[in-house]
């Protein structure tokens, strides 16, 4: 089954601010395929990104999130695609492991999801 039908993980995020966060710290990501790390803690998303040769960026945003600390990472490009593309002015983020696709999706319209791989 490609996308599950249930998340551990689930955040609702501004996707003008997902968006810009994203935005910036993917600048940084030096190599086709690079990766953008998110990090979930206590009310807390940290957007980062390390270059080797180049330097690091990050951001934290405040979110409603209360659970175990974790760390996923993906492409920007499929990220900030995702996130263009939807007309909602929030989107769930949702994950079921570190290393599983997570999952885009507007917070009023289910009909479409973006597979994040």
């Amino acid at each position: 089954q490609v996308i599950p039908k249930s998340y551990n993980i689930r955040l609702k995020l501004n996707t003008k601010d997902f968006l810009q966060v994203t935005k910036r710290v993917s600048l940084l990501v030096s190599e086709k395929g690079g990766s953008v790390k998110y990090s979930l803690s206590n009310n807390k998303l940290k957007t980062s990104c390390i270059s080797p040769g180049i330097g690091e960026a990050e951001e934290e945003m405040v979110i409603e999130y209360q659970g175990n600390p974790f760390e996923i990472a993906f492409n920007p490009v499929y990220i900030l695609d995702a996130l263009k593309a939807m007309d909602s002015e929030e989107v769930f983020f949702e994950f079921t492991a570190p290393l599983n696709p997570g999952l885009l999706r507007p917070f009023k319209d289910k009909s479409v999801d973006h597979d994040l791989r």
